[in-house]
């Protein structure tokens, strides 16, 4: 078996390998999610927004 032989079939089992890590079995869905927010005044102000508007709008929007 030639060197470049070796190094395709290498190539080979990686990708096979690679394929069934991310794409076989099956994942169980999750039962409680928690979903969290961050606020940045400095970006929401390079934005162009008034911070202290847009952060109390964030908590009476989305119920925070």
């Amino acid at each position: 078996m030639s060197m470049a032989q070796k190094f395709l079939l290498i190539i080979l089992l990686v990708l096979v390998g690679a394929f069934s890590f991310f794409f076989v079995g099956k994942v169980s869905p999750a039962k409680e999610i928690t979903w969290g927010v961050n606020f940045s005044a400095k970006q929401a102000t390079e934005l162009g927004l008034d911070w202290q508007e847009t952060y109390l709008a964030l908590l009476e929007d989305l119920n925070v």
